[in-house]
């Protein structure tokens, strides 16, 4: 409707039987789904391969940065919700903890190193310094705190980096509230970059 042909995919192990050699990771080696849809576009009929946009929201949000980390080619990235420091994100809703301790290899060991490498706060200096981000987010989230999208716009801010932060008052983690005017605000982004 809007001239976009959108593409997703199911995060790996997330369905009713999953299979036992691919299990969910939460940001690991199931990001690799991701990256493995761009080799898709090719042969889908009126696509441009060299004109990507990313969208995440909430956990997607986080996968999106890590697979733009890890090769991913986009044009523009809209987060949604985006959890962008999982270490901070304990302090406001610690049973995440649980998640993290029954999906992400080596948390017992590692608990530190491999919520950092999923934090995309920490390392957004490494991706594409042109390509613009806009961060939308409710300010009454329960499941991830706004500040997590507050903090990525100072971090863009002193980076110089172009992006846009829209923070809605009242609204919650799925933009209940604001969901049309939401959804205007991505296919704007996407249509400018």
């Amino acid at each position: 409707e809007h001239g976009f042909i959108v593409i997703g995919s199911q995060y790996r192990g997330s369905s009713k039987n999953p299979h036992p050699d691919f299990d969910d990771e939460f940001g690991g080696a199931d990001v690799e789904y991701i990256l493995s849809l761009t080799r898709l576009i090719p042969s889908i009929d009126g696509a441009d391969a060299s004109r990507i946009g990313v969208l995440g929201a909430s956990r997607g949000a986080m996968q999106s940065y890590i697979a733009l980390r890890a090769g991913l080619k986009a044009k523009a990235l809209v987060t949604i919700a985006g959890n962008t420091d999982l270490k901070a994100g304990l302090s406001f809703r610690p049973e995440m903890e649980n998640v993290y301790k029954q999906r992400i290899p080596h948390y017992a060991a590692q608990g530190s190193e491999q919520l950092k490498e999923r934090s995309a706060l920490y390392w957004i200096d490494e991706l594409e310094a042109s390509m613009p981000i806009l961060l939308l987010h409710g300010e009454e989230d329960k499941r991830v705190a706004s500040f997590h999208s507050v903090n990525m716009a100072d971090k863009l801010k002193a980076l110089h980096r172009p992006h846009k932060l829209v923070l809605y008052r009242g609204d919650d983690h799925s933009l209940n509230q604001n969901r049309d005017a939401a959804l205007q605000i991505v296919i704007e982004w996407f249509k400018q970059h």
